[in-house]
Protein backbone atom coordinates (compact mmCIF):
# COMPACT_ATOMS: atom_id res chain seq x y z
CA UNK A 1 0.00 0.00 0.00
CA UNK A 2 1.26 3.47 -0.86
CA UNK A 3 0.14 6.78 0.56
CA UNK A 4 -3.26 6.66 2.22
CA UNK A 5 -3.88 10.39 2.40
CA UNK A 6 -5.32 10.44 -1.13
CA UNK A 7 -7.82 7.67 -0.44
CA UNK A 8 -11.46 8.07 0.53
CA UNK A 9 -12.73 6.19 3.56
CA UNK A 10 -14.33 3.57 1.31
CA UNK A 11 -11.15 3.15 -0.73
CA UNK A 12 -9.10 2.73 2.45
CA UNK A 13 -11.60 0.17 3.76
CA UNK A 14 -11.23 -1.80 0.53
CA UNK A 15 -7.44 -1.55 0.63
CA UNK A 16 -7.19 -2.72 4.24
CA UNK A 17 -9.67 -5.52 3.58
CA UNK A 18 -7.54 -6.72 0.66
CA UNK A 19 -4.64 -6.95 3.13
CA UNK A 20 -6.69 -9.14 5.47
CA UNK A 21 -7.66 -6.44 7.94
CA UNK A 22 -11.16 -5.61 9.15
CA UNK A 23 -12.83 -2.78 7.21
CA UNK A 24 -13.59 -0.78 10.38
CA UNK A 25 -9.85 -0.29 10.90
CA UNK A 26 -9.92 2.38 8.17
CA UNK A 27 -11.68 4.80 10.52
CA UNK A 28 -9.10 4.13 13.21
CA UNK A 29 -6.22 4.70 10.79
CA UNK A 30 -7.68 7.99 9.54
CA UNK A 31 -8.22 9.13 13.11
CA UNK A 32 -4.55 8.50 13.90
CA UNK A 33 -3.37 10.26 10.76
CA UNK A 34 -5.64 13.32 10.79
CA UNK A 35 -6.47 13.85 14.48
CA UNK A 36 -3.34 12.59 16.24
CA UNK A 37 -0.86 13.27 13.39
CA UNK A 38 0.62 9.77 13.63
CA UNK A 39 1.61 8.06 10.39
CA UNK A 40 3.63 5.16 11.81
CA UNK A 41 1.42 2.05 12.03
CA UNK A 42 3.65 0.81 14.85
CA UNK A 43 2.51 3.73 17.03
CA UNK A 44 -1.21 3.16 16.41
CA UNK A 45 -1.89 1.35 19.66
CA UNK A 46 -5.48 0.30 18.93
CA UNK A 47 -4.59 -1.43 15.65
CA UNK A 48 -3.42 -5.03 15.78
CA UNK A 49 0.15 -5.64 14.62
CA UNK A 50 -0.73 -9.18 13.46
Amino acid sequence: MGFITGLTLEELKDELHSLGMERFRAGQVLSWVYKKFVSDFGRMTDISKD
